[in-house]
């Protein structure tokens, strides 16, 4: 059986696959980054007539995890397919980040060759709409915010993203493949600020799931 991933509510990507002598596909270590805030440094202030000058942002502090998530949109050829990509994280984290930062941006952080690099993701929109699309039922705690590849890869960032038509398992597949209580799964992210300085190196914590990933019920950790 291949890996698949299935969305929790921790911002994690969860895969799962019987145990045995495997490795979670290096690919899925890129799906996953970190999240984090930039405290603004205050400016003094400019007499009348002067243009201010641009913010500045204090060390880049992690938060939480997100993945990114690619919507199936067409086919283009036998090789290629055509993704809408979305970075994917909690309700609870967006929310949490804009009381501590105030409002400030939200740095999300990958990784270039031998380094790594924040890009700030502002929380509204030039009409102060807001930017991240959350669930319309509020008990759902999900976020999500579309991502512009093409800019990532001319910054030679290093990513890739589960595609919605061959990685996600939903729950009706889950019970179709009759998992169960004991199957083994893979939990990616960034837990308790734990990022390196230099580079992200995702965390990955294997177990098994404590009831049946077709249940409503289904909790991995």
């Amino acid at each position: 059986m291949s890996y698949r991933f299935f969305v929790v509510t921790l911002s994690l990507a969860v895969l799962c696959k019987p145990f045995g002598a495997v490795l979670v596909p290096a690919s899925y270590l890129d799906c996953t980054v970190a999240l984090g805030r930039k405290d603004l440094i205050p400016s003094p202030p400019v007499p009348p007539g002067v243009t201010p000058p641009p913010p500045s942002y204090g060390p880049w502090i992690p938060e939480a995890s997100g993945f990114l998530y690619g919507r199936f949109l067409a086919k283009v050829d036998e090789q290629h397919n055509n993704y809408a990509v979305y970075l994917v994280t909690n309700r609870h984290v967006v929310e949490e980040h804009s009381a501590n930062s105030g409002g400030g941006p939200l740095w999300v952080r990958f990784n270039l060759t031998g380094s790594a690099r924040e890009y700030d993701i502002p929380l509204l929109d030039e009409e102060r709409k807001p930017r991240w699309h959350f669930h319309p039922n509020p008990s759902v705690d999900i976020a999500v915010i579309r991502v512009n590849t093409e800019f990532l890869k001319n910054q030679g960032a290093k990513f890739a993203f589960f595609r919605s038509d061959s990685d996600v398992l939903s729950r009706a597949k889950a019970k179709e493949l009759g998992l169960s209580e004991g199957d083994g799964v893979y939990v990616l992210g960034f837990p308790m600020g734990l990022v390196s300085a230099q580079q992200d190196y995702v965390i990955v914590r294997q177990g098994p799931a404590l009831v049946a990933l077709g249940s409503a019920t289904w909790n991995p950790l």
